[in-house]
């Protein structure tokens, strides 16, 4: 194993090439980058903690895994996953299709210079008392990936929509009435009432 150059300035040295040189001729031979290590997803079990499901989830490819990006691809409001591995079935839809309770899907726009409201933060709570969920806006997901900046709540078994509250990238505070569940919102700055809009055409997955 060849040191890495310590400053941007300096020369790699021979040692430092032929081994980056080593690992691309044993990719272009098929051999794993990775190591034939498995994909892993962790679900969050409600208490703080987190279990493994790749197994359950169908997420455990023997693969070597570059990217996972999040959408909604049917509007149902379960997150469904794009995945890209640089070997095998390259580029992969997870449908989501497990059971879900109700949602709410929230897309933003800004003013000014930041229309797309990037480093916007979202608080959505079912009853006036309860915990938020909470979501920021992010210009990139992950490693090379960009999830949908449609922001996806999840309501559980609740019917309405208590409050939404936005936390724009200056810090500014608004809230939004006009919030309802199973519903695609868009929340526009300084309008303070949110526009329903139509869910996105169902895309047609091959069996």
């Amino acid at each position: 194993m060849s040191r890495s150059p310590l400053e941007a300035s300096q020369e790699p040295t021979a040692e430092y090439t032929h081994a980056w040189e080593a690992v691309h001729r044993m990719v272009r031979e098929g051999l794993s980058w990775s190591g034939n290590e498995r994909d892993v997803a962790l679900g969050n079990d409600g208490t703080g903690r987190f279990v493994d499901i790749s197994a359950s989830s169908g997420l455990d490819a023997l693969r070597d895994g570059r990217v996972a990006a999040w959408t909604d691809v049917d509007g149902d409001g379960g997150l469904d996953l794009w995945t890209l591995s640089r070997d095998g079935a390259r580029l992969r839809l997870l449908h989501n299709e497990a059971r879900r309770g109700r949602f709410l899907r929230v897309s933003l726009v800004g003013n000014g210079a930041n229309r797309d409201a990037i480093g916007a933060r979202v608080e959505v709570r079912t009853s006036a008392d309860g915990a938020p969920g909470v979501q920021t806006l992010r210009a990139g997901h992950g490693y090379l990936a960009q999830s949908s900046k449609v922001l996806a709540f999840g309501l559980g078994d609740a019917t309405t929509v208590a409050s939404v509250t936005v936390r724009w990238p200056d810090g500014e505070r608004e809230d939004f009435s006009g919030c309802v569940a199973d519903a695609h919102v868009r929340l526009e700055r300084g309008a303070g009432s949110a526009v329903v809009v139509a869910p996105p055409a169902p895309i047609a997955l091959a069996e």
